[in-house]
């Protein structure tokens, strides 16, 4: 284009502007035929009607109505997301999101109908019980470093020292495939940063459901990132590595759930979701008995709390049926059915380990 097209292109421009913003200031008079042969009145005609709002004025008040609006939809996501959930409220309550939940489980059904329950059953089929138990203990014992952080921070010091002895033996006399310190006296704990900050008196939030992770809470969802960094796994610098082992631990726990769908009946999203909701509400209150209930700040209580499990099952899954069951779970069954991998991780008996 050469300069003088340029330049008549401009000018063409700048009179469309010109003539859009004198239709937008126009004051058009009103003539009212009746005093037609009456004398023009002296005063100035252009203050003889309102003028509109300009296109700037219009596109700022569309402006404030749209924040208005946000402010207000704000406004009732934080009142949703501000409860500390539990199985014995109504669902609108601990469950806003039930319509989008039930999506994202479908979807994990699915993940593990076609995915992760054929691996579990080959796993379990073609390893040794003992060798299942041995890896089980072994996922379990490399949480220990991180379960006594969280104990500290929640100001538990003496759990806290229970935990790392529980992984220098174990690690030292078995690689940690052995459960060791439990013969020895030393007691289990199991924490997560998300106990740690229902420790500290933050609320849970409403109930989610996670793609391929399976039940959690707002809080819980939030804590996860922060408990990467307790898992030794995820400093291998070796990529495909830290991806073996960390799938080795998804198979192993979904292998120790296969089974426990035979014995579920009704709503399995209803049954899984407060059977977690309970399962973590438990966890908090014996997280925070342990204070009341040890002088020394040594703790003598063993509540499972999203690891695999030990070798002493039986006990473990005790613990957990002793947990009080909400209405809705009574009415479905007493068991926690595993139709996803991560589903019944945290709502199960043996529930894996959070890292």
């Amino acid at each position: 284009m050469s300069n003088t097209q340029f330049l008549v292109a401009l000018g063409i421009c700048i009179s469309l502007s010109s003539t859009i913003a004198a239709a937008e200031t126009a004051t058009p008079l009103t003539v009212d035929n009746s005093a037609a042969s009456q004398p023009a009145p002296t005063q100035d005609t252009t203050t003889t009607t309102e003028s509109r709002p300009t296109l700037i004025q219009r596109s700022v008040d569309t402006i404030g109505e749209i924040g208005n609006r946000s402010i207000e939809q704000v406004t009732a996501l934080g009142a949703k997301i501000a409860v500390n959930a539990n199985a014995s409220q109504p669902d609108s309550v601990k469950d806003p999101f039930e319509h989008f939940n039930r999506k994202i489980y479908s979807f994990n059904m699915k993940l593990d109908q076609y995915i992760m329950l054929p691996v579990a059953r080959t796993y379990k089929k073609i390893v040794p019980t003992p060798v299942q138990h041995g890896v089980t203990n072994f996922f379990i014992n490399l949480g220990m470093p991180w379960t006594a952080v969280n104990n500290l921070l929640q100001g538990h010091p003496g759990t806290s020292v229970e935990s790392l002895s529980r992984f220098v033996i174990n690690t030292a006399t078995s690689l940690g495939f052995y459960d060791t310190a439990t013969y020895l006296g030393i007691d289990r704990s199991d924490e997560d940063f998300g106990l740690t900050l229902g420790k500290w008196g933050i609320g849970s939030g409403p109930y989610v459901m996670l793609p391929f992770f399976g039940p959690s809470t707002v809080r819980d969802t939030f804590s996860r990132a922060v408990d990467q960094f307790g898992a030794p796994q995820n400093y291998i610098h070796n990529t495909w590595e830290s991806l073996g082992i960390t799938g080795v631990k998804f198979v192993d726990q979904r292998a120790q759930l296969i089974g426990l769908e035979n014995f579920v009946q009704g709503d399995q999203y209803t049954l899984i979701r407060d059977v977690y909701l309970q399962k973590r509400q438990f966890d908090k209150g014996a997280t925070s008995s342990q204070t009341s209930n040890s002088d020394d700040g040594f703790s003598n209580n063993d509540f499972g709390d999203d690891g695999f499990g030990d070798s002493d099952f039986s006990s473990h899954d005790a613990k957990s049926n002793a947990t009080p069951q909400s209405s809705t779970a009574q009415a479905s069954t007493s068991v926690a059915t595993p139709d996803t991998p991560t589903d019944l991780t945290s709502a199960s008996a043996t529930p894996p380990a959070q890292f």
